[in-house]
């Protein structure tokens, strides 16, 4: 996908499906312990490109390589750190428009001085 393919994308996210990884992506650290995972560290500058693709009508689905045992800790830290999200999927990743992940886009690809200059070519258009 070139750079102009994805600020397509991301100027008009409705009706399409984000897929953001979870562990070096969303949190800081890779956490395969329940404690871990509580205490996982929050990206900064995320959850706000997540809430502004959702609230444009895109849909987000969180995936991770945890094991299933561990969706309880998973949704409950999402919860707790206020991520909107329409699915969690667990071990396996989800068809998608846009991958987020530490292994495909990279995070600082899509940081929020991107977001930004998308938001605002959206405004003068």
């Amino acid at each position: 996908m070139t750079t102009e393919e994805l600020r397509e994308i991301l100027s008009n996210p409705k009706g399409k499906i984000f897929a953001f990884d979870l562990d070096k992506t969303l949190c800081v650290e890779g956490c395969w312990g329940e404690k871990e995972m509580l205490n996982a560290t929050p990206v900064k500058g995320m959850f706000e490109l997540i809430d502004w693709i959702a609230c444009n009508g895109g849909v987000i689905l969180i995936f991770t390589a945890r094991p299933s045992r561990f969706y309880s800790v998973t949704f409950a830290w999402l919860y707790y750190n206020n991520i909107y999200f329409h699915g969690i999927c667990m071990q396996y990743k989800p068809h998608a428009h846009i991958y987020v992940d530490d292994l495909a886009f990279n995070v600082n690809d899509i940081s929020k001085s991107f977001f930004l200059k998308v938001k605002k070519e959206r405004r003068k258009q």
